[in-house]
């Protein structure tokens, strides 16, 4: 491997003498680096490789350990010869959407190489895996190359266009569905005891169409809840819960940056003491980076107002069984996604017009950011000044209400904070994949 190296660096050295007598010459500080890269990775065996998978974004571990085997994942970035950085959105058809950073470091710094891999909503967790696997190994083809480790490499190409193009199948051709994608869920549950009993069924369904122009939806659920508990004399008491949802929304593409939409709902839940909701929301959103780096960052400010009507189980605080109230809503959400971690942050005011004091302002911060090597600080935190909760019925809960969280309780604030740290030292390398036990929980 040194001599093929040594001979690459060569003819690379030799390739840039005749360019020269053609046209500006490669420098040659920039030749002795790429022999330079080459004779180093020859030796190591391997690119280091440092896999950054952001928040709520599946990066199958195990399965690219396996199935990549000829580089050596480092569990530093200060330890890597490429750092792949890999965010995701989900699609409109309830796919995913990744986005992988192939970022060059020491030697090969400069060399950076953006891909794009999406997922069919049909797609079995096998199927998607594989695919994230083919295109981290194309990612990592040109550092290969410039290492000189191309030798065990071989290309082929697939015939099949319907597997080579699953992103893209519905712009290349067309889609009977026009864009439709349906789903259907039903869920039930129950957990029985001695001294108690709980049992839950629950329904959903949902109709989405996602173009660049629009973005439509239709969606519901149902849920139920019933928990029985006896008590010690004897006796018992009762708690059910219940709630629906139907929505449809409408959103607009105005421009790389701006875009408007308009929802209607009809709503229930006796949890929060709403025996039939309907409301119409009308919005309008401003985001200062174009949406097409949303992977990676965004800076959004909406504004929305709304009209609800409501019908109460029982009389409220404010003496209501029934009202219609305007209310109007500013938010403003930031996103930030880069190699030294994440960070986001919600603001959010909503207000009543018919009385001004009925309002609720809310921040939200979540950072994850590895401040030096081996070292991370993850925070999250949020903050909540209640004052709008015109719903609460008259009177207090009962004991039973409370413990079985069977009505909202009134409240003026609502915080919650998370902080942590990590330290990683020891090998760099994490290589070995072991899944044996991998459920034993005890002795």
């Amino acid at each position: 491997m040194l001599r093929t190296a040594l001979a690459a660096g060569l003819l690379l050295h030799l390739a840039a003498a005749s360019a020269g007598a053609q046209g500006p010459a490669e420098a040659p500080s920039a030749v002795h680096a790429v022999t330079a890269r080459a004779i180093r990775a020859s030796e190591a065996g391997a690119l280091r490789v440092f896999l950054d998978c952001q928040q709520y974004t599946p990066c199958y571990w195990n399965y690219v350990k396996t199935e990549l085997t000829y580089v050596d994942y480092v569990n530093v970035r200060e330890a890597a010869d490429v750092h792949i950085l890999v965010t995701s959105l989900g699609t409109g058809a309830g796919g995913r959407e990744f986005t992988m950073r192939f970022i060059g470091l020491g030697d090969f710094a400069g060399m950076n190489d953006e891909l794009l891999y999406v997922t069919l909503p049909t797609d079995t967790e096998e199927l998607a895996r594989r695919g994230f696997v083919r295109m981290l190994k194309l990612g990592l083809v040109r550092y290969q190359l410039r290492a000189g480790l191309a030798g065990p490499l071989e290309v082929t190409h697939e015939a099949s266009p319907s597997a080579a193009r699953p992103a893209n199948a519905a712009r290349s051709g067309s889609d009977p569905w026009d864009y439709w994608v349906f789903r259907a869920r039903f869920n039930g549950r129950l957990d029985s005891e001695s001294a108690s009993r709980d049992r839950e069924t629950g329904g959903s369904f949902s109709a989405n169409r996602v173009t660049e122009a629009w973005k439509l939806s239709l969606s519901g659920y149902q849920n139920y809840r019933e928990a029985r508990y006896t008590y010690s004399d004897g006796s018992s008491y009762t708690s059910v819960r219940r709630s629906f949802d139907v929505t449809g929304q409408a959103v607009k593409s105005l421009t790389p940056h701006w875009s408007a939409g308009a929802k209607a709902f009809v709503a229930q839940s006796t949890y929060e003491n709403k025996d039939r909701v309907l409301n119409g929301t009308a919005a309008v959103e401003f985001n200062v980076y174009p949406y097409a780096e949303s992977t990676r960052r965004q800076l959004t400010f909406q504004y929305l107002v709304a009209l609800t009507d409501l019908d109460y189980k029982e009389e409220t605080v404010y003496q209501k069984l029934r009202e219609t109230v305007a209310s109007h809503t500013l938010r403003s959400s930031f996103d930030l996604r880069q190699t030294w971690g994440s960070l986001s942050a919600d603001a959010d005011f909503s207000q009543y017009f018919h009385n001004p004091s009925l309002r609720r302002r809310s921040l939200a911060v979540e950072a994850d950011v590895r401040l030096f090597k081996g070292f991370a600080l993850s925070v999250f935190a949020r903050t909540a000044a209640i004052h709008n909760q015109i719903y609460l019925p008259a009177g207090d809960a009962t004991d039973e209400e409370v413990l079985a969280r069977q009505r909202q309780l009134a409240t003026s604030f609502r915080h919650t904070i998370h902080v942590g740290v990590s330290y990683t030292f020891g090998s760099i390398f994490s290589n070995v994949v072991n899944t044996r036990l991998s459920n034993f929980v005890g002795g």
